[in-house]
């Protein structure tokens, strides 16, 4: 698997960006795209972010083993019936590289400031666009009932049925991040800090 994996990753970086080897010595790569970017998680549509930095940041759930929705952060989640509710119970006895624990709180304010980024861009992502109150999403700190932390669970509530919510969530543009990663006030990343991963 991972050598199926590295050269997947080779074919998909070297395809249409290049590969040249001189003199059987000298081999010289390039890349239109450049080297990976900061590690913020709303970059990871970047394949080459995603490949760079995937490791660092933790999901809520991950569909990546085998396809099947496994939990990372939530070691348990329902929904109501409409698929209206979810809740997402936090694994206990998780923390951030810097060793301040995992909480509901810290999960809330990592993806409440991803969903802020996603609905400034306007990117039309079927969470946001149904995330109850998401008008009032005027900040990643801002107060809405789309997203609520409780003792040791996050409740998310949309205005539309959200059955693929698990699918979406182990991308890993919504993987959970420190809040000291970016502004509180505008959700940018904070170029000179060294990233803390979860």
């Amino acid at each position: 698997l991972t050598l199926t994996f590295t050269f997947l990753t080779a074919f998909l970086l070297f395809h249409e960006n290049g590969m040249h080897q001189k003199n059987n010595s000298i081999l010289t790569v390039w890349m239109n795209g450049g080297p990976p970017g900061l590690p913020d998680p709303i970059e990871f549509d970047l394949l080459v972010n995603h490949i760079a930095y995937g490791s660092v940041f933790s999901n809520l759930v991950s569909q990546y083993k085998r396809g099947a929705v496994t939990g990372v952060i939530a070691d348990r989640w329902e929904s109501d019936s409409g698929w209206l509710v979810w809740k997402f119970h936090i694994r206990p006895g998780l923390f951030f590289e810097n060793g301040d624990p995992i909480t509901a709180k810290a999960v809330e304010l990592s993806l409440k400031r991803v969903f802020y980024l996603i609905k400034k861009k306007n990117s039309g992502h079927s969470i946001t666009e149904n995330l109850s109150d998401i008008n009032k999403l005027t900040a990643p700190t801002s107060n809405i009932s789309g997203i609520v932390a409780e003792k040791d669970y996050i409740l998310m509530r949309f205005t539309k049925p959200c059955p693929k919510l698990l699918e979406a969530l182990s991308f890993g543009i919504f993987s959970i991040t420190h809040s000291s990663n970016f502004d509180q006030n505008d959700g940018s990343w904070k170029i000179k800090a060294p990233a803390i991963s979860s």
